[in-house]
């Protein structure tokens, strides 16, 4: 499971991770913002996490800062209530 820093146990990392998620605390990146990537951004940011969106397609990442859906699943009120909110916020990048 990835690389981690020298000197910590494989558990205390894992221990570290679990508790940054039930803590909400966690940073969720998702590669790809259609049909899947979207959707699953969205909740996790209506969780409470932070999370960052990442798609190649300049339109996409632009509709989705402007809180517009492309995705029949995802409303645009969804993305407007995660997009711009502190707590939870949908930050998308090319």
């Amino acid at each position: 499971m990835g690389r981690r820093a020298p000197g910590i146990p494989a558990r205390a990392g894992l221990a570290q991770l679990a508790k940054r998620i039930e803590a909400r605390t966690a940073r969720v990146a998702v590669i790809g913002l259609g049909y899947v990537g979207l959707p699953l951004a969205v909740e996790f940011a209506k969780e409470g996490f932070r999370v960052t969106g990442i798609d190649v397609d300049p339109a996409r990442v632009a509709g989705v800062n402007r809180a517009r859906s492309y995705i029949r699943d995802v409303p645009s009120e969804d993305l407007r209530r995660v997009v711009h909110r502190s707590a939870a916020i949908l930050e998308v990048t090319i």
